[in-house]
């Protein structure tokens, strides 16, 4: 047996403390990077200002966890575990980390970087161990102390924002009465699969009982087939195209907010938000917001913000050896209504008036139920399918698989209205239902294989643009109104507005859904846009309604025209036929709603 020499004569530079020192430096240099392209080149960077302790937090377990194992090493074979082995394994994990932070050069070429890296770091510490570990020594602390104050800090801000924006001096005081405002957005939830709209699997006995305690909109379209956009309009009053958003370019400052509105009206804001992605505080849905939930304390959130996590967690083959096929930062409908819930009862004891915006992402790809929903609409064998991420397309499934999903899809649905139940149901114990205005609505649809299509973002198809709408307001407004007239979700803040009282001053645009009840309204059939911006200032494909046609303007300048009555799920394209005479006319409907002739640009769709 070989005896365990001591490390200081087998190797200068302690291999723990060396491990625990390069990842906090290593995660510190993440962070720092991160700042970076925020504040200098105003990139998106997904994640928050906590990164500044969880990614070295984070680092500690990519790399602490391996120098545990080569100081074990060492200790027992020193003439394998030599010093440059443990400084080349070391530092290539950290440097794997660091190049790893522009992906885009591709996996293959950031390891090749890592390793030459790393054979020319080991070489130079190696031959300068007790000079590195004087280094690590006299430094470690001083990087623990850095890491600390800036955790701190970070954990510190958002509060003290919060509570200087809400004291009597930052925020004006409301009227007597004022009703509350909850905006529930459920991500990716198409209106034909909801059994509130007649769909034959229970997917929504919930909803399908509370819409008779308010008013329920059979036929509202989303300003946009994805996220962003959808969301910037529900927030503005302004039409997706107006907005001038795209996958990189978050919702800018151009437009106020019915968060701002609201908030110069005395409302506290709070916004609780599970898609990370695209209604993250970077991405401009925050503005307005006092308190706004996005990227929480987590270990799934820890372990995301570095960029090692991403890496490994990104790699489809190591999902399917650990059978985890969701993100690690994902919050469900449940947390998502815990964080509400907790502000909601500190608004009410403040005795303010809130507006709080709640979006969940329960249905959204990869459609993973929790636990015991998964069976819900199991039928048929009992396949089973591995979840995917949206880099497939229509030839790239089986019919199988396509019914797997839809299968799983429902049981989300499900999950969600039981949610959602439980949320109206803790609102009405703590008294504050009875004065709150509660909408209930989607940013957009999902297709599962309909025009061969798979996902969102890639159409204009009513798969994608029909979605649910519920405005319920105790004693305010009347029971069991079903209202079939074409609405747009861009109508929402004005709403809003109108039924608190608020709408004769207001700077957003839009009219007010109440004139679909209201003795004195006139319903009307307003034309409708849906826009996929891509790129900030560029044009998408169009779609207009109007009449109870719907008409496609793609890119290349293809026309379709459909006949929403006779065929809701628009598998008859009439633009070739006798409704060819009306093109004309919704072309120019479209470029006067676009204030220009609709350009012809060949682009790709967003990918969510």
């Amino acid at each position: 047996m070989v005896n365990a020499p001591s490390e200081s004569k087998a190797f200068p530079l302690p291999s723990l403390r060396f491990a625990g020192w390069l990842a906090l430096v290593t995660g510190l240099v993440e962070a720092t990077v991160r700042a970076f392209e925020k504040v200098v080149l105003h990139r998106t960077i997904h994640t928050s200002l906590h990164v500044v302790w969880m990614a070295p937090l984070a680092n500690l377990m990519w790399i602490g966890v391996p120098g545990l194992a080569l100081w074990v090493g060492n200790r027992w074979w020193p003439r394998v575990v030599t010093t440059r082995v443990i400084v080349f394994s070391l530092t290539f994990i950290a440097f794997a980390a660091l190049v790893n932070l522009y992906p885009s050069m591709g996996f293959k070429a950031n390891v090749i970087l890592a390793i030459g890296l790393a054979v020319r770091t080991s070489s130079i510490i190696a031959d300068r161990a007790e000079a590195m570990a004087g280094l690590v020594n006299r430094s470690l602390r001083w990087v623990v102390l850095l890491i600390t104050v800036l955790g701190c800090g970070a954990a510190a801000w958002s509060p003290l924002r919060e509570a200087r924006l809400l004291s009597q001096s930052g925020l004006p005081s409301a009227a007597v009465g004022t009703p509350n405002v909850l905006l529930l957005v459920l991500d990716t939830v198409r209106g034909f699969n909801l059994s509130l709209y007649g769909y034959p699997r229970e997917t929504s006995p919930f909803l399908t009982r509370y819409a008779k305690t308010g008013v329920r909109f059979d036929r509202a379209i989303s300003t946009a087939p994805w996220t962003l956009p959808s969301h910037g309009s529900m927030m503005t009053g302004r039409f997706a195209h107006e907005l001038g958003t795209s996958n990189i370019k978050p919702l800018d400052e151009t437009f106020p907010t019915l968060a701002e509105e609201l908030s110069a009206r005395g409302y506290a804001t709070g916004g609780f938000v599970a898609n990370l992605a695209f209604a993250s505080y970077e991405m401009g849905l925050a503005r307005g917001f006092m308190h706004y939930e996005d990227h929480v304390v987590s270990p799934g959130e820890v372990v995301m913000s570095s960029s090692m996590g991403r890496l490994l967690l990104d790699r489809s083959s190591l999902r399917a050896v650990l059978r985890y096929y969701s993100d690690p930062n994902r919050r469900n409908a449940t947390e998502v209504d815990a964080g509400f819930l907790r502000w909601a009862e500190k608004m009410a004891q403040r005795k303010r008036p809130f507006f709080a915006f709640l979006n969940y992402l329960d249905a959204h790809a990869p459609y993973i139920p929790p636990e015991g929903y998964e069976q819900r609409f199991a039928q048929g064998p009992n396949l089973q399918y591995h979840p995917r991420w949206l880099d497939h397309t229509f030839s790239d499934v089986s019919s199988g698989e396509i019914q797997w999903d839809l299968q799983q899809y429902d049981a989300t649905l499900s999950y969600l209205d039981d949610e959602i139940n439980r949320l109206l149901q803790e609102l009405e114990r703590l008294g504050i239902l009875g004065n709150t205005i509660v909408v209930v609505t989607a940013d957009h649809g999902d297709q599962f294989g309909e025009h061969q299509l798979i996902s969102h973002g890639n159409s204009l198809y009513r798969q994608l643009l029909q979605v649910p709408l519920i405005i319920c307001y105790p004693g305010r407004i009347p029971h069991s109104v079903v209202v079939n007239d074409l609405v747009s979700l861009r109508d929402i803040p004005a709403t809003i507005l109108d039924l608190a009282g608020l709408g004769g001053k207001s700077r957003l645009p839009g009219a007010s859904l109440a004139r679909f009840w209201r003795p004195t309204g006139g319903a009307v059939d307003t034309p409708i846009i849906a826009s996929e911006i891509l790129t900030g200032g560029s044009d998408g494909p169009f779609s207009v309604i109007a009449d109870g046609r719907h008409y496609v303007r793609w890119f290349q300048g293809q026309e379709e025209l459909y006949d929403m009555n006779a065929d809701p799920t628009e598998v008859r394209n009439l633009a070739a036929g006798q409704a060819a005479a009306e093109l004309p006319r919704f072309r120019a409907l479209l470029d006067s709603i676009v204030g220009r002739p609709v350009a012809r640009i060949r682009q790709n769709p967003p990918k969510e």
